[in-house]
């Protein structure tokens, strides 16, 4: 099979990143990958594996990458024949997919990573609401779906009756529960989080900042990472909420107490599934798979998205610390079953192209 993806993540082009490793994997369950990449800066061109190539041609703004990308693709499904177009996303990436897909008469799959029929989402942006519009008429022209929870396919399900395979994102963290936490002091919270406007780390240091017994680390980065250092600064949490930047998390689950998420939408939460295999107390909102994996009360709190619900959760983990670690095991124990080994998601992933190929 020879697979043509398109893709908006630069990270790519990072070797040695995960989603230029997962990429690399990918070739081994087909003849060939190659990978176009919207991206704004200077063409690149990357090898992943013998059989896997990366491409961008670049641009000035998203605009001219867009348009960029649009040339490349039509003089490389010009020079060689695909077997499926995988487009990463129903957006403006999949209105390229489409249309490769359609003049060159090949199926078409579109890959769904959030949950773009949400309230949260929805309500985000004007420009979210163009998105959506835009996923119903990409998605009710794919030859097939693939998501990554049960949440985005009952989404799906409201727009399309195209083929669907729920596939969660492999999670490639391990960890030695427990080992280095201590219980000395003031709670240890963790988040875990690009910092963008979905993800409302804010509520969770105004949290913070109504629960005096706790602490904070924030692992991440992104485009409100210096509004975000100034409102810890206005608050006076200087001394219980800190910015390590983005890095692997994985020493930081370990020594945490309890992680917490306030995003207003998610399609899955790789973040959520690190924490459980952790062994982490979670607190989150109602998004990607909690109610799939973890369910309220029993693997975490869910608290709907405001500051003052995410302090009520704060202050019950920090007073009981038997439900703390209740939590922890419980979350622990679900979030092993819902994991799979990477032979096991590349047989997942596989059956899912053969789907589309059908």
């Amino acid at each position: 099979m020879h697979l043509l993806m398109l893709s908006s993540d630069v990270k790519i082009f990072d070797a040695g990143s995960r989603v230029a490793n997962r990429m690399a994997l990918y070739g081994s369950i087909v003849d060939e990958l190659l990978i176009v990449v919207a991206g704004v800066g200077v063409p690149q061109e990357i090898t992943l594996a013998p059989n896997v190539r990366a491409v961008t041609a670049g641009g000035t703004n998203r605009f001219s990458s867009f348009l960029n990308m649009q040339r490349t693709l039509r003089a490389l499904t010009k020079e060689k024949a695909y077997d499926i177009v995988s487009a990463q996303d129903p957006f403006f990436i999949g209105v390229l997919g489409y249309g490769i897909a359609k003049a060159r008469h090949i199926p078409f799959q579109v890959q769904l990573h959030t949950d773009c029929f949400s309230l949260g989402f929805l309500t985000e942006s004007p420009r979210r609401v163009i998105e959506a519009l835009l996923a119903i008429f990409i998605l009710g022209r794919a030859t097939c779906i693939r998501v990554v929870s049960e949440r985005v396919l009952k989404s799906v399900r409201k727009v399309t009756k195209v083929p669907v395979t729920v596939l969660p994102i492999h999670t490639e963290y391990t960890s030695d529960v427990g080992p280095t936490r201590s219980n000395i002091g003031s709670l240890k919270f963790l988040s875990v989080s690009r910092l963008t406007s979905e993800k409302r780390v804010h509520l969770i240091i105004d949290a913070v900042a109504l629960t005096p017994d706790a602490e904070l680390t924030i692992v991440g980065d992104g485009p409100l990472k210096k509004s975000l250092e100034f409102r810890v600064k206005r608050l006076g949490l200087g001394e219980r909420v800190r910015f390590v930047g983005w890095q692997d998390p994985a020493q930081y689950y370990e020594s945490a107490d309890v992680f917490v998420q306030a995003s207003r939408f998610e399609g899955y939460g790789v973040s959520l599934i690190e924490a459980g295999l952790s062994g982490l107390a979670i607190i989150t909102t109602d998004v990607g798979i909690v109610g799939e994996v973890f369910e309220d009360k029993k693997e975490a709190l869910v608290v709907s998205g405001t500051s003052s619900a995410i302090a009520v959760a704060m202050k019950r983990l920090i007073e009981d610390k038997e439900i703390r670690m209740r939590l922890g095991a419980q979350a622990l124990e679900s979030a092993r079953h819902h994991s799979m080994s990477m032979e096991e998601y590349l047989l997942c992933y596989q059956r899912a192209l053969s789907r589309c190929s059908i």
